[in-house]
This record gives structure tokens, C-alpha cells and sequence, in this order.
């Protein structure tokens, strides 16, 4: 009796264990397993230090880098001046580039813009000196006397024009005619000159270029450079050029205690950045010389300046420096 008593009781238990299996998943509470007891693998880390080949890779790295930074500290070490710099001469070109739109294709010429010699009592081609010529522009709305003055100028006797007129000027020879303030003064060796910056020399034989030509190689406003005394070329083509003052302020500007560097507006409407005054995208002309041999080919030769007297032919043109 008790031995079939003791079969019934395991029986009902293996059948309350068999539905005990089957509870509604409501029912179920899902536990994250614990790995209280189950140790995670040692991974070994010990500390290496760094190959022969590595240590030259990061050598080279920083060479590289230290080499990109000193090559270019004048332009973005110097708290943004020579950017600046370069906007300012972009603005100016293109001033003189919307003057030609309406006056035939041609930048200011004084003595075209004034053939009665209203402004200074004076007519013909000794108008076209640089004070008259950025005056014009200033004059008549297109730029703004701060505007001719670098932001990275280094000469004392260069400073923005304070009392400029814009109308009915009274250094003019008839201040109610004038056509733009002649006390706009360049002359910084005499006093104090009111703009930084070289332009193409307008002469006789560069008259062509002082258009809007859109070429990519004639180079009509920038950074004055240095006086260039003569230029050489050998016979195998090297270029030996005397400067006038071989530390020239002008070097200052952009470039070293030796070398002029400096922005540079052609008639195609770009700025570039030139580190020589004779590049070789132009053939190797040099900028602030009249060279012996003209140079003329494959276009003219270049000679850039700040002119206190002018006229028809390269004589009448004075050009200073520093």
C-alpha cells in the first residue's frame, strides 16, 4: 500500500514539473547571466616603446611640417596684413578696370580725363603722374584714400591723405571746374606721400598695356619694389640686376632683409603673390627696370614705379623709391 503510494506522489510530481516548463512568456523574468563566477581572459599589455622606423617616420613628419610653417611666415604671421594687403590692391584694380568699362577700354590717363587743364592749370601728357592718375579714382567715387596706403607699410613718410576733397577742391587751378584734388601728394622722399603702391609706368611705349586687356601677362599695380640700377643677363640666360640700396624698405614690406616679395594686380583681374621682381611666368623681366634691351618679347617691359613728373617719353618720367 505505502509502495503505491510512494508511485503516485512521483508521478504527480514529474507531471507538476512537466507544466511547470510551459509558463506564458508574462510570466517570465529574463535575468542577465552573471559573471560573478566566470573569469574574463588576462590579456597581457606591456608597455613597448617605439620602433627605429617609427621614431624616423615622426622625424620626418615633423621636418615636413616645420618646413611648411617656416615657409610661409610673412603671409600668415603677420596678422593678416599682407591678405589685406593683397584685397586692397585687387580693389584697386578692379576700379580702374570698371573706370575703362566707361572710357573706351582705357584706365585713368589725367591727361585725357582733363585735356583743358581745369584741375591744375596744366595740359598734356606731364599730367599723368601718379598723385593725378589715383586721384581721379578716389575723386570720383571709385576708392577710398585708405585704400592707397599698405596695411603692411613700413615706411614713416607714407600715410593715408587726411583732408582730402571731394568736391571743389581748393589746391585746384579752378576748384568749381576740377575734375579731382590735387593736393593728393606721392612724393614721400620730399614730405608725406599718401599711397604704397607701384603702377605701370604709362609712357609712350606701354600705353597698349594701360587698357583693359585681360592678359595674364602684363602687370599694371602692386607693392613698390627697390631701385634697380641695371639689369644683366648672361649668356646663358642668368640674371645679374643692381639694386640701388641692397636693404631697401621695400624688402620689408613682404619679403627678407635682402629679397622683395609682394602682390601683384594684372590686367586679366587677378592678384598673385610674386617672391621675385622678375618671375618667370614673365619671362624673367624685372618689374622696377628699365632694361637696356627692351625686353619686349613675348610682351613689354615691365617698369613699375611711383611718378612725381611724367610725359611722353620714358626721360620725362621720374620714379622714386624707398
Amino acid at each position: 500500500m505505502n509502495g503505491n503510494r510512494a508511485v503516485v506522489v512521483r508521478a504527480h510530481l514529474r507531471i507538476m514539473h512537466h507544466h511547470s516548463c510551459f509558463v506564458p512568456d508574462h510570466h517570465l523574468s529574463v535575468h542577465p547571466p552573471t559573471t560573478r563566477n566566470h573569469r574574463q581572459p588576462e590579456t597581457s599589455n606591456p608597455k613597448r616603446g617605439f620602433t627605429l622606423l617609427e621614431l624616423l617616420a615622426i622625424l620626418v613628419v615633423i621636418v615636413v611640417l616645420a618646413g611648411i610653417y617656416l615657409s610661409v611666415p610673412k603671409r600668415t604671421g603677420d596678422g593678416g596684413r599682407s591678405m589685406k594687403d593683397g584685397a586692397q590692391i585687387r580693389g584697386i584694380v578692379q576700379s580702374m578696370a570698371i573706370w575703362a568699362n566707361n572710357n573706351n577700354g582705357s584706365y585713368p590717363l589725367p591727361s585725357v580725363h582733363d585735356p583743358d587743364g581745369l584741375t591744375t592749370g596744366v595740359s598734356g601728357h606731364s599730367l599723368d603722374t601718379t598723385d593725378n592718375l589715383l586721384s581721379i579714382l578716389v575723386y570720383n567715387g571709385f576708392l577710398s584714400t585708405e585704400l592707397l596706403v599698405s596695411p603692411a607699410e613700413r615706411s614713416g613718410s607714407i600715410e593715408v591723405d587726411p583732408d582730402y576733397e571731394n568736391s571743389e577742391p581748393k589746391a585746384a587751378a579752378d576748384p568749381l571746374k576740377a575734375l579731382w584734388d590735387p593736393a593728393l601728394s606721392v612724393d614721400f622722399v620730399n614730405g608725406m606721400g599718401n599711397t604704397s603702391y607701384a603702377h605701370l609706368m604709362p609712357d609712350d611705349a606701354r600705353i597698349g598695356a594701360w587698357k583693359d586687356t585681360f592678359s595674364s601677362q602684363e602687370c599694371v599695380l602692386g607693392n613698390r619694389g627697390p631701385e634697380v640700377l641695371s639689369v644683366d643677363r648672361t649668356k646663358f640666360g642668368a640674371l645679374r640686376s643692381m639694386r640701388a640700396d641692397p636693404k631697401s624698405i621695400t624688402h620689408q614690406i613682404h619679403g627678407g632683409p635682402s629679397t622683395w616679395e609682394g602682390h601683384m594686380g594684372f590686367n586679366d583681374g587677378r592678384v598673385t603673390f610674386l617672391t621675385e621682381m622678375n618671375p618667370e611666368t614673365m619671362y624673367g623681366d624685372v618689374l622696377f627696370a628699365l632694361e637696356a634691351d627692351g625686353h619686349t618679347w613675348p610682351g613689354i617691359d615691365h617698369y613699375l614705379g611711383i611718378f612725381t613728373s611724367a610725359g611722353d617719353e620714358p626721360a620725362d618720367f621720374t620714379a622714386i623709391w624707398d
